[in-house]
């Protein structure tokens, strides 16, 4: 896209049908909309909206079909040749170019903030083991920016070894300056550390500078992405275990990847995911799955972490089925201020004394 001037316009062109679509989704928008003929579609607004603008287009009609959708921009008081719209960018190139030019800034500018959700022992829930640090941005207005916002954006401008390396800066400064006395728990993808391991040297000087005990620092490698290079992925848990950091595997249970990664990582701790700890109280297959990640977890004397407890039921029956420790609204929300667990001591349950014992629920 060309450069393009405060107050502008944006072309639009595809088949009659979806640019009705987009004309009626746009419909309730401060935008002047208008048709220019049955197959282009002009939006007027300022340079500052067309993020928003695109993103809400985008919103309109499904992800299949942005590639069948051209863009062009012009002047306020200009209209684009034939020839122009025929050199017009598709949609889904235009939202990747917005994006990465918006997850630019907020990384320049720093507007990234850590939070941090309490991690907790199953024996003694009312003090926290470790805080997980997830990333949020923040907009220019001082709006909270939600971390699946941040993550698709990288993904799509293909920027996220860029958000992940800052992210973990982010994490470990924030750790430092909020004094974190407890264990500290960061994501690191290995696919997208760069090959020369540049910015995971700068991750582990980051750590060494805090002057906080390496030992406390935990990287999650995030078993939701394909680790495709083995290789590389001893060299990068090498180099966090030379620094004095641990290492746990994220989502265990959530793919077929998770038991296969197991000799490969060798973590300290394992986290079985939301998805498997929702309704597992009284989900015959998942309790079997869980159950047998739980005591497998025992049997190699690894740290199992039962994310996504948001009942007592599924907190009852994690703690019965051996789980070491807890994390999820249960006991706190992530928050800028690392929060306190709302478990009180006086109202902690006793831990079943059939903990060994698989759920007998039948499906």
């Amino acid at each position: 896209m060309k450069d393009i001037s405060e107050s502008m316009q944006l072309f639009l062109t595809t088949e009659q049908e979806l640019l009705t679509q987009i004309k009626h989704g746009l419909g309730s928008s401060q935008n002047r909309v208008s048709l220019v003929n049955s197959t282009v579609l002009a939006i007027q607004l300022e340079t500052k909206d067309l993020q928003n603008l695109v993103w809400s287009i985008c919103d309109f009609i499904p992800q299949g079909r942005w590639g069948s959708v051209r863009c062009c921009t012009e002047p306020s008081n200009q209209q684009p040749t034939h020839g122009q719209l025929m050199r017009s960018e598709s949609l889904d190139l235009v939202r990747k170019k917005v994006d990465a030019v918006w997850l630019e800034e907020i990384i320049r500018e720093g507007r990234l903030i850590t939070y941090f959700q309490p991690i907790v022992s199953n024996q003694t829930p009312y003090k926290v083991f470790a805080y997980e640090c997830l990333i949020r941005g923040v907009s220019k207005d001082q709006q909270l920016i939600a971390p699946r916002q941040l993550f698709s954006a990288a993904r799509g401008s293909g920027k996220m070894g860029q958000l992940d390396h800052a992210a973990r800066l982010k994490c470990i400064e924030t750790a430092k300056t909020l004094n974190i006395g407890v264990n500290i728990f960061i994501k690191l993808n290995p696919n997208f550390i760069s090959d020369s391991l540049h910015d995971l040297a700068e991750t582990m000087e980051a750590v060494v500078e805090s002057r906080v005990d390496p030992n406390r620092f935990v990287f999650e490698v995030v078993e939701s992405e394909e680790i495709s290079d083995v290789g590389k992925l001893h060299q990068i848990l090498n180099y966090c275990r030379k620094t004095g950091c641990r290492v746990a595997l994220d989502d265990v249970g959530a793919g077929y990847n998770s038991l296969n990664n197991l000799p490969e990582v060798l973590p300290d701790f394992i986290k079985l995911g939301m998805e498997l700890a929702r309704d597992v109280h009284k989900d015959y297959y998942k309790s079997r799955i869980a159950g047998k990640l739980l005591e497998l977890a025992r049997e190699l004397k690894l740290g199992a972490i039962m994310e996504g407890i948001e009942t007592l039921e599924t907190w009852n029956w994690v703690r019965e089925h051996g789980a070491d420790y807890s994390q999820g609204f249960l006991f706190a929300k992530p928050a800028a201020i690392p929060p306190r667990p709302k478990i009180s001591p006086k109202i902690c349950p006793k831990i079943p004394s059939n903990r060994s014992t698989l759920s007998s629920s039948q499906p």
